[in-house]
């Protein structure tokens, strides 16, 4: 039970992209949020982001630019291509705001998350073998870098010391 009561509405479509394509793949799906979803300061936060990405895009749109239309890149090809090289990595690719990463075995995504914490102050998330690293549609290029370059960092050392041989860590 919540102390604070609240529903969430979506149309299908939202509903669907919420749950993923129904083909097991935790990386197409949006997980986060159905705890806080319905709650009342929750929805205010995401009332004044919204406000504040409508602000933001007005700006883009009012700029002198060939293409207003342009989507921001928060990850570059090259950085979603650099993590996929990496040893323990089995794929990678971002969308929008979200950075994903799908790495070899579960102990090596509980190991990355875990040292991206502790040494890089940057909070991950995993499910399974994927670690999600989500950023606000407000943050600029050299903080999506700076996450990016921690993020193959950790990874390039776990490659070099599996979980095994870190498990005292």
């Amino acid at each position: 039970a919540t102390a604070f009561g609240g529903v969430t509405l979506a149309a299908r479509g939202v509903l669907e992209a919420f749950w993923g394509s129904g083909d097991d793949d935790a990386a197409r799906a949006l997980l986060d949020g159905q705890s806080r979803g319905g709650h009342p300061v929750g929805c205010a936060a995401a009332l004044h982001e919204i406000e504040t990405l409508a602000d933001l895009l007005e700006c883009d749109a009012s700029s002198e630019t060939d293409d207003v239309n342009k989507t921001r890149v928060y990850f570059s090809d090259d950085v979603v291509w650099e993590l996929s090289t990496i040893k323990s990595v089995a794929g990678a690719m971002s969308y929008g705001t979200v950075l994903v990463v799908t790495l070899e075995s579960p102990q090596t995504t509980l190991l990355v998350v875990d040292r991206l914490k502790k040494h890089c102050g940057i909070l991950a998330r995993s499910i399974g073998n994927v670690v999600y690293i989500m950023v606000s549609p407000l943050t600029g290029e050299e903080d999506c870098l700076r996450l990016s370059d921690n993020l193959a960092r950790v990874l390039k050392d776990v490659s070099r010391h599996p979980p095994s041989e870190n498990l005292t860590d």
